[in-house]
């Protein structure tokens, strides 16, 4: 009997912790999509503290920019223990509730979402996209507990798609506030073809019409996705899932956890350059599996989404990532040697011809992503570097370094698969910048890592033909010579506007200005394009240029300059005792 009585005693006081565990349950739904809105519902019970902050991100991981998914949020009510209670705002995404004694909270508010984009939310009649920081609110005292996800579509809607564990048909769990908000979901009606990867299993999901080839498609990208997988032998997902949204123009891609969104124009998929490029960007952003979402620096997470998270090694994360966009491709035969080598002649060009190289170093491109990168203007190329593109660049000559360094026993593979064991034994943080550049000194040979942090931290120009010399390729720039005024232009609505003055250049020191529309040379009226200005300069003779800038014409006098130009070419040396070098770096 005194056992009986003790095991209903112990029973029940489990039982008692049970309910007395925070708990925390999402539940949204789509009563009236045309109307591009969310109806969301928070469930809350068994929190001990006295008050409880609900917070709206202001941005979204793996896009640096502050974009206040608050402004969306409309209608928030709320109840505790069955009453009303009145929420006090705290700041521009808070909404703080007084919950001492009060054993659960349900708060309910709605979502604008009609934002078409990789990084945001969209929804109409056919769809749903969320991006789920710019959907649901994260509870600042309860964002490290695991909770639960509802799911209610239309009825006309079959089908659903979320890289999160589903427990039955629209309920689905997670194991913290960051691993919801990893996860966008997609909802409505379309194509899906299930694959596997070294055995994980694979979902491509291609939402809206288009002209696709699901075979071509998806066994490319099985081929994408081994030779990424391989660069580290194991796979961290238990699945995958790729959000492919057709799009009538542009692109982009979002990397995440166990999935991706990217975009790709509706009608181009039978446009073989085009194609290409989008496989690439499909290759970025699954490369992003290990390098960013797990090998990361420091400040990227655990996260704080309600200000800037400042990192100097974004070049690291996304500018090494596209440094393997076109490697992946050679690798997995997409492309020869030849237009590889073209590839990345071509990323050398656009670094070098952009003047704003000089005045921004890469590690300052990366810290002020969050107020350059992504807010771009009309004197941009004047003043700053992408830390992708110059990361592409630099990832391309620390693999060279390293495969010269080391006679071709090491590539910057070796780098990664060490950054991704490190990673390994220490999930819970990223890697510091000297642990990083140890990690290079540790490959490719003390003193590299210090000569790529210097390169990192200046606007020194690299030795472009030394170092490539030394892996086997020639690395040859004879220069283009042309004249211009250093201005480039956009026909629309039949002007011909200025859109960028190049630093140093004539129309710079002449005083010409972005929005300026170009009327006439030297009393010729121009055409509708750069060329035909072009045409209408005489080298190093006084122009007289007449435009009209807002409603006031003007004449401003300029003298064309002959400017030379950046034009490297890249050749693999056929000399044979150079061939194993070649093979480690270019295959």
């Amino acid at each position: 009997m005194r056992r009986t009585l003790l095991t209903l005693f112990i029973t029940s006081m489990t039982i008692m912790e049970h309910f007395a565990t925070p708990q925390i349950k999402y539940r949204v739904s789509f009563p009236e999509p045309h109307t591009h809105y969310a109806e969301v519902s928070m469930e809350l019970s068994g929190f001990k503290e006295q008050v409880l902050d609900l917070r709206m991100p202001s941005w979204t991981p793996g896009s640096y920019l502050l974009r206040e998914f608050a402004k969306s949020v409309e209608q928030v009510q709320a109840e505790a223990d069955g009453k009303p209670l009145t929420p006090q705002r705290t700041d521009k995404n808070t909404w703080q509730f007084p919950v001492k004694g009060l054993k659960s909270l349900s708060v309910r508010y709605k979502v604008y979402a009609f934002e078409w984009s990789v990084r945001t939310s969209f929804i109409d009649a056919d769809m749903a996209f969320l991006h789920q920081t710019s959907v649901f609110m994260l509870v600042e005292q309860m964002k490290h507990l695991p909770g639960i996800l509802e799911v209610h579509l239309p009825a006309a809607w079959k089908q659903m798609n979320v890289a999160l564990p589903e427990l039955k048909p629209g309920i689905f769990s997670f194991e913290h506030y960051d691993d919801l908000a990893d996860a966008p979901l997609i909802a409505g009606n379309y194509e899906t073809v299930d694959f596997k990867v070294q055995g994980v299993p694979h979902t491509v999901a291609v939402v809206g019409s288009g002209n696709q080839d699901m075979g071509t498609f998806v066994r490319d990208l099985t081929v994408i996705c081994d030779t990424t997988t391989g660069i580290f032998g194991h796979h961290p997902c238990k699945n995958y899932l790729f959000i492919v949204l057709n799009t009538e123009a542009g692109g982009g891609g979002l990397e995440h956890a166990n999935s991706c969104t990217v975009m790709m124009p509706r009608w181009q998929w039978n446009n073989p350059s085009r194609y290409k490029q989008f496989l690439g960007l499909c290759g970025h952003e699954y490369l992003h599996l290990w390098n960013v979402k797990r090998i990361r620096p420091e400040p990227l997470g655990p996260f704080d989404y309600s200000k800037e998270n400042h990192t100097d090694m974004l070049w690291v994360a996304e500018g090494i990532t596209s440094y393997y966009d076109e490697l992946i491709l050679r690798r997995a035969g997409f492309y020869t040697r030849e237009a590889y080598l073209e590839k990345m002649a071509s990323a050398i060009n656009d670094l070098e011809q952009r003047p704003g190289r000089f005045y921004q170093s890469l590690a300052e491109s990366s810290h002020d992503a969050w107020i350059r990168e992504y807010r771009p203007n009309e004197n941009s190329r004047n003043t700053t570097i992408s830390y992708y593109g110059k990361g592409q660049v630099l990832a391309f000559l620390l693999d060279a370094n390293i495969v010269s360094r080391t006679k071709g026993s090491r590539n910057l593979d070796d780098v990664m698969k060490s950054l991704w064991q490190q990673y390994l034994n220490r999930p819970e943080r990223g890697f510091s910048n000297d642990e990083f550049y140890e990690t290079i000194d540790a490959i490719g040979g003390v003193g590299l890592g210090a000569e790529i942090r210097g390169l990192v931290e200046s606007t020194e120009i690299p030795d472009y033909a030394g170092i490539l010399a030394k892996a086997g390729i020639k690395a040859q720039n004879p220069g283009k010579t042309e004249t211009t005024l250093g201005i480039s232009t956009a026909f629309e609505n039949g002007r011909l506007m200025v859109k960028y003055v190049e630093r140093d250049l004539p129309a710079w020191k002449g005083g010409l200005n972005v929005q300026d529309e170009l009327v006439a040379i030297d009393g010729r009226r121009v055409g509708n394009s750069i060329e035909e200005v072009n045409r209408l300069l005489t080298n190093d003779q006084p122009t007289e240029v007449l435009v009209n800038r807002a409603g006031l014409m003007r004449t401003i006098m300029l003298r064309p300059e002959k400017v030379s130009r950046a034009a490297w070419t890249l050749e693999a040396n056929a000399d044979k005792a150079v061939q194993p070098l070649l093979q480690v770096l270019l295959d």
